[in-house]
């Protein structure tokens, strides 16, 4: 199937910015494979009057929280999961895994309606070829009844769940939940498992000031610093909040260039403050903005979420934003199917944005931002 869509005015970055530039762009069997190329297009698409952006990438989400009801009110870190932890004890295993299914069918079909064609998230590889989509399958360790068999199995059960799943679309890590629920052994066992090809390791780290204690408690020295020793710490790792790490860290961080994760909605519902992110620029520390799990971070709007960072950061320029969501996590995922722009070789996923005549991309992206433009999300 050979798709065109004429008159795109798509965002494209320059030496001095972004700029808005027309082009057809032409697609084949879900490919880009150009722009203002000639073709016999099967179907056309008149862009007159959008933008066409490329659809975004979600560095940092669970699938299990979306079926946690909680209410807003006086949450916590600690608080959160005492409560999930009695809820998934009351559960056989069987209950815990449907509910687990349920929960991240509810969690994919949101953030396709939401503009998402890659995520980052644990267990996702199965759930993401369903649904064509890229994703970064995170094999979880941490010290839960519900993901005992997990760290139970050790490294053969890494080998084993990389090797069913690892493909251009899928990327297979490591989901160490957080240092603060887990031990030496267990970052031992996420060494072993990042020494056998694995292609990232995302982990929760200094999420508030009770957790950043026990962190300390347990490891004897800041949370940065311990994954270092361990060889844990480098540009495949995805730091997740840090809102509490110190500033000799973050230099770490830079020095090391991972990236960090930061949820905005998340920050505010479970009371925690978001890491600096004039820190971050300064150090040039690469961070996305990212949804979290659907019971804290609230939505699986990446919009939604870049609202309310606005709201703590209203000086970051908003071309920074964007690629927080796309550019930034490509860099991350570094396969061909998504590179955070329209090029050829990526999936033709696309978001569609009505758009004011004469808008230049800052008022764009602007408009976008604050929700005041419609947009639909189109994949052919």
């Amino acid at each position: 199937m050979v798709s065109l869509i004429k008159n795109a005015e798509i965002l494209e970055k320059r030496w001095n910015g972004y700029e808005m530039c027309i082009h057809d762009i032409i697609c084949k069997d879900g490919i880009v494979v150009g722009k203002d190329i000639s073709c016999l297009p099967q179907e056309t698409v008149d862009a007159k009057g959008n933008i066409v952006l490329p659809q975004l990438f979600n560095i940092h989400c669970h699938l299990g929280e979306s079926l946690y009801r909680i209410e807003k009110g006086d949450w916590t870190i600690t608080k959160y999961l005492d409560y999930t932890s009695k809820l998934i004890h009351k559960q056989t295993k069987e209950e815990a895994d449907r509910e687990w299914a349920l929960s991240a069918v509810f969690a994919v079909e949101n953030m396709v309606r939401n503009g998402i064609i890659g995520f980052c998230a644990g267990r996702s590889a199965e759930i993401a070829k369903k649904n064509n989509l890229c994703t970064m399958a995170g094999y979880p360790l941490m010290f839960t009844r519900k993901l005992e068999n997990y760290y139970r199995d050790g490294l053969a059960g890494y080998v084993r769940y990389y090797n069913d799943y690892a493909s251009d679309m899928c990327l297979v890590g490591v989901l160490l939940h957080s240092l603060y629920m887990s031990d030496r052994s267990l970052l031992e066992l996420a060494q072993k498992c990042m020494n056998f090809k694995a292609d990232f390791l995302a982990v929760h780290v200094s999420e508030d000031l009770e957790t950043r204690i026990r962190e300390m408690k347990i490891f004897g020295d800041e949370p940065i610093f311990v994954l270092d020793k361990m060889g844990l710490l480098g540009e495949k790792t995805i730091l997740v909040h840090c809102g509490y790490i110190s500033d000799n860290e973050l230099r770490l961080v830079a020095k090391r260039n991972a990236a960090i994760a930061v949820c905005p909605i998340s920050n505010r519902f479970l009371n925690t403050k978001m890491i600096n992110i004039l820190n971050l620029e300064k150090y040039g520390v690469r961070w996305c903005i990212s949804t979290d799990g659907y019971a804290t971070g609230r939505s699986f709007s990446l919009f939604d979420q870049i609202i309310e960072f606005k709201r703590k950061w209203p000086q970051i320029a908003n071309e920074r934003i964007w690629e927080s969501v796309t550019v930034t996590p490509a860099g991350i995922f570094q396969r061909s199917a998504y590179k955070g722009g329209i090029e050829k070789g990526v999936i033709s996923s696309f978001i569609m944005v009505q758009k004011e005549n004469g808008w230049k991309a800052e008022e764009c992206l602007e408009n976008l931002f604050r929700g005041h433009l419609s947009w639909k999300a189109v994949r052919l």
